[in-house]
């Protein structure tokens, strides 16, 4: 649909329609965050996952003499939920400004365009209804980065509670557990 404000114009010669294939792409924007953050928590969660934290575990309670090995493996999962914490962040902070971003535009354009004149459709419904399909994807976005903090939360607390591994090792922070 984006190409299509785009090159549709061109083939009749008038401009291209760029505020409505903005509109479009940040919904396709919305929509590509969101397959990355399904893709991610399917990843963190599947049967590989639970796979490498059997091996985890499995090591750990049989190298009980190689206490080097154990503190190898534990700065491995420490980088990686590091790495995941990260990840996390940056869909949370992005989820966040496309709700906000849309919610600014379907307000904007069902309250205040008509009026002057700054719709990017014909009517200024199509251009609410194109920031709602964002919000929408958006939010669902948010909720997936939410599973992923309590899936993330959970093995963090699953790992401070690993032998030899003392509180003082999460860097003092809070530590929040969502139900």
């Amino acid at each position: 649909a984006c190409l299509a404000y785009l090159l549709s114009p061109l083939s009749r010669g008038d401009m291209p329609r760029w505020d409505s294939a903005l509109l479009v792409a940040m919904s396709g924007m919305a929509g590509i965050g969101l397959s990355i953050a399904v893709y991610n928590f399917h990843r963190k969660t599947s049967s590989f996952a639970a796979e490498e934290n059997y091996n985890d575990g499995r090591s750990s309670t049989t190298d009980n003499n190689d206490d080097d090995d154990d503190a190898n493996k534990m700065t491995i999962s420490q980088s990686k939920l590091h790495e995941r914490e990260l990840t996390l962040r940056i869909h949370a902070i992005l989820s966040s400004l496309f709700s906000i971003l849309s919610i600014t535009l379907a307000i904007f354009f069902g309250a205040f365009a008509s009026e002057l004149d700054k719709c990017a459709h014909e009517s200024c419904g199509a251009d609410v209804s194109w920031s709602c399909i964002t919000l929408g994807t958006s939010i669902v976005w948010m909720g997936i980065t939410f599973l992923g903090y309590r899936h993330y939360f959970r093995r963090r607390r699953s790992l401070s509670m690993l032998p030899g591994r003392s509180d003082k090792d999460d860097n003092d922070e809070l530590m929040v557990e969502v139900p």
